[in-house]
């Protein structure tokens, strides 16, 4: 019998392709990899690999019965249990149907590529992850279900059984490989399990000889596995027709099935679209940035940090309208720092994924992470993606860059990333204003803000250096709350500071508290988030701008003494009025 007991896990890799979208992108646009082929093709292998075998296999009403039974048993999965990737040229193929009809083109965050983890709340399937794997332009094709049992017998010699298998096995496993027209279907059983059964008639048992000649089969070697392989291989299309004209019920998916299935996979589609999805190549030429692995507690991480990795010239995460700049046009470094691009959406995605690996990196490590972040309209799409990513919360310290002395920077980030995240504990939530009644936010009032946001900060953070600072950039070239005029000499010795902004609706709002370039520049990671096209015109004048314009341009001051610096800018910003 088997069970979770003995059961590692299962996988069901289905249309793992070589193929792109290309020939029907606009179809595939409108579902994407899951409802392609995760809601029905996969859908039903997991039924049939984890559903209760009937007393009476040829009864057709108990078999679908049992099926709509597993399906329903199945677990809401989690969006820490999905993971989405789009291969680098899709967007390209997308363009070239659709781009060429209008001066504007929607860019596309459709999924070609997918992993979900479910978990059947059962007895027999508790604790026992199905992982369930598809996509396009990978680096081969194929389709299969890895059935991995646990190892549990222990090797005391090196001594060889009666029909010459290792005493005991490191890799327990059947593999079911489904054919197509240039393969034919096979089932792999590793010799250290019981000894299989031919399945039925029109299969036949591979000979060692046969079996020698192929490679490793999941880091086992084939010699090591018993192999049944399909005498022919049907049409996929034949069958269907055949299966119409011999009423074979059981071949097709009831109503209660359907719905059952769907209650699984409108849950899965309606987190998806809060992924932003992972950029690969394909075709081999980035394996590794696909690789995962489940986490203890059962959700999916993927190894490779994003940072990592090249950026790509072309955005595929933005679902707004934008007209598409030459490609030759748009630089890689800016202010001799780099320079990552895209739409307003993109370059928020892009900088999710950055901070996420980030803190995944440092926590890992056994240290929290800090994060500190401005107020203000430009970071509201990274708050809304930041809230939906899997960054580990209950280990994380947010921290404010600056803040008005009528609190509204709180409220913006309040809004937009803290109400939306429910796990991240208040104690780790830094406000740069506590409430002291009408004690007066300023440099007079007995109760110092910026002296006591400093002594939290030199309390909580090792070196007083933050692990990522997210900035912004005005009109007139301030960042934070340090104004053009306002740069003194104590701003090289604080970290937090007062100044005033020019033009504010009141002198509450005038007045402000700062981290100053000192606490910047000590930060690990710093990222400038630059969007809009109302802001051209002040990157064009800081472009070429040194140091020495600190007092007139204080952007110009950020310089990380020892960490590394990033702009992140939307093409609105970068290019100007011409592509919004």
């Amino acid at each position: 019998m088997v069970n979770s007991c003995v059961m590692c896990y299962t996988l069901l890799s289905c249309s793992a392709e070589l193929l792109t979208a290309a020939g029907r992108p606009s179809f595939y646009d409108e579902v994407g990899v899951i409802a392609d082929v995760m809601q029905n093709h996969m859908t039903e292998m997991l039924a049939l690999v984890a559903m209760e075998l009937p007393e009476d296999s040829g009864n057709i009403k108990s078999l679908r019965l049992n099926k709509v039974r597993l399906l329903r048993d199945v677990r809401q999965p989690a969006r820490d249990s999905i993971l989405t990737g789009q291969y680098t040229t899709y967007n390209t193929e997308l363009f070239r149907e659709q781009g060429n009809k209008s001066k504007s083109f929607n860019m596309s965050t459709t999924p070609t590529f997918a992993a979900v983890v479910l978990y059947v709340d059962n007895w027999r399937w508790h604790g026992v992850p199905f992982l369930l794997v598809s996509g396009k332009k990978l680096d081969e094709k194929a389709s299969y279900v890895r059935v991995h049992f646990r190892n549990s017998q222990f090797c005391a010699s090196a001594a060889l059984l009666s029909d010459k298998r290792p005493s005991c096995s490191r890799n327990n496993q059947i593999v079911f490989h489904l054919g197509d027209s240039s393969s034919r279907s096979k089932i792999a059983v590793s010799r250290g399990l019981p000894k299989p059964e031919p399945p039925r008639p029109g299969w036949s048992t591979l000979s060692d000889s046969a079996s020698n000649q192929e490679s490793m089969m999941f880091d086992q070697k084939a010699a090591d596995m018993v192999q049944f392989v399909a005498d022919q291989e049907s049409e996929p299309y034949v069958e269907l027709i055949n299966a119409a004209f011999d009423g074979a019920r059981h071949l097709f998916v009831p109503v209660d099935s359907l719905m059952a299935a769907w209650n699984i996979w409108t849950a899965v589609v309606d987190k998806a679209t809060s992924i932003v999805p992972r950029q690969y190549l394909g075709l081999g030429k980035d394996s590794s940035r696909l690789d995962f692995f489940i986490t203890r507690d059962g959700m999916l991480r993927y190894w490779v940090d994003e940072h990592n990795v090249e950026n790509h010239s072309i955005d595929q995460f933005s679902s707004t309208v934008y007209k598409m700049p030459k490609l030759s046009h748009i630089p890689t470094t800016f202010h001799n720092a780099t320079l990552i691009t895209g739409s307003g959406d993109g370059v928020a995605a892009k900088l999710t994924e950055f901070i996420v690996a980030q803190a995944h990196e440092k926590v890992a490590r056994g240290f929290p992470f800090h994060l500190a972040v401005s107020g203000g309209r430009t970071p509201e799409k990274l708050f809304y993606m930041l809230s939906r990513s899997s960054i580990p919360w209950r280990h994380t310290h947010v921290w404010m860059v600056d803040e008005r002395c009528d609190g509204s920077n709180f409220d913006v980030i309040e809004q937009n990333l803290l109400l939306e995240t429910s796990t991240l504990p208040l104690m780790n939530i830094h406000p740069m204003l506590p409430n002291f009644g009408d004690e007066p936010c300023s440099e007079e009032s007995p109760y110092r803000r910026d002296k006591m946001y400093e002594n939290a900060i030199r309390h909580m953070v090792v070196n007083a250096s933050f692990d990522f600072v997210v900035l912004g950039v005005g009109e007139d070239g301030h960042t934070a709350s340090l104004f053009p005029g306002f740069m003194t000499e104590r701003e090289h010795e604080q970290l937090v500071t007062f100044t005033k902004a020019h033009n504010a609706r009141s002198d509450l709002a005038a007045s402000r508290l700062t981290l100053t370039l000192r606490a910047i520049n000590s930060a690990h990671n710093v990222v400038i988030l630059v969007t809009g096209a109302e802001k051209y015109s002040i990157l064009e004048t800081v472009r070429e701008l040194n140091n020495s314009a600190v007092n007139e341009y204080p952007v110009v001051g950020v310089q990380p003494s020892s960490g590394s610096l990033a702009w992140y800018v939307d093409y609105n910003a970068l290019f100007g009025p011409e592509v919004s």
